[in-house]
């Protein structure tokens, strides 16, 4: 009887750490299943499409991580993967997009404005190539529903869409010496040293720190520069001072 207690309590004290566990590291599971069920959709590209996938390269400012990075004659793709459910809401330049699950609201990032970030780091990487070549792709993983007010040309799209707008893509930009170029320099570049990687994680962290204290302090969280109140066509919103060279907006 004595030895079963034991057992019990045993099972107990673990099943209690494993749930702290889950409810810390909840957003990082969940957006890693959500860049694995992205990898597996894009295997299924045919062999003019090459595909990296958690790619981590040094940038002038730190490092930057891509969820996704698909090469080909029509262009290098770059995607980035939000796993997220309920109804997503946002503008192409709002800082923030929202995400309303069974009632409740939740901001992240806006993935659009993110990924030009990456856009724009993996052409410092690839330099020599037009814009043109470079692609961004927004896909959400999970089951949800875009009521977003973007121009198509932004390419957010669920996951059952992800191959057929990669494939609309049909004008050669890249010729095959091209793409085993990106390739190979795209290999030497992406950096798998764990503690680099971990490194970055808190970097990222500290990012956001600091983005949210600008904020409170009135000051765009981009560039740096006042934030002042206008009117537009929906109602009142911040804007970034610094407009037309920074777009900001900010409810």
């Amino acid at each position: 009887m004595e030895k079963l207690n034991v057992i019990l309590l045993l099972f107990i004290v673990l099943s209690s750490v494993a749930i702290v566990l889950l409810r810390i590291y909840r957003a990082r599971i969940i957006g890693y299943i959500g860049e694995k069920k992205v990898a597996f959709v894009l295997s299924l590209l045919n062999r003019k499409y090459r595909v990296f996938n958690d790619v981590l390269i040094a940038t002038a400012n730190g490092t930057t991580q891509i969820d996704h990075i698909v090469v080909s004659p029509f262009g290098v793709f770059v995607v980035e993967t939000k796993n997220y459910k309920g109804w997503i809401t946002g503008s192409e330049h709002s800082y923030k997009w929202t995400k309303n699950v069974y009632g409740k609201k939740y901001d992240f990032p806006n993935p659009i404005t993110q990924n030009k970030g990456h856009v724009a780091a993996l052409k410092k990487v690839l330099h020599g190539y037009d814009s043109d070549v470079f692609v961004s792709v927004i896909v959400f993983a999970m089951r949800c529903k875009l009521k977003t007010k973007i121009r198509k040309e932004c390419n957010v799209v669920r996951l059952w869409r992800l191959l057929s707008r990669i494939g609309s893509y049909k004008n050669r930009v890249l010729s095959h010496a091209d793409v085993e170029r990106i390739c190979s320099i795209i290999e030497q570049k992406n950096i798998r040293d764990k503690k680099i990687r971990k490194g970055h994680v808190r970097y990222v962290k500290q990012q956001e720190k600091r983005a949210k204290k600008m904020l409170r302090d009135g000051c765009c969280p981009v560039c740096g520069a006042p934030l002042v109140l206008r009117n537009g066509k929906y109602g009142s919103f911040y804007g970034c001072s610094n407009y037309p060279y920074c777009s900001y907006i900010a409810k």
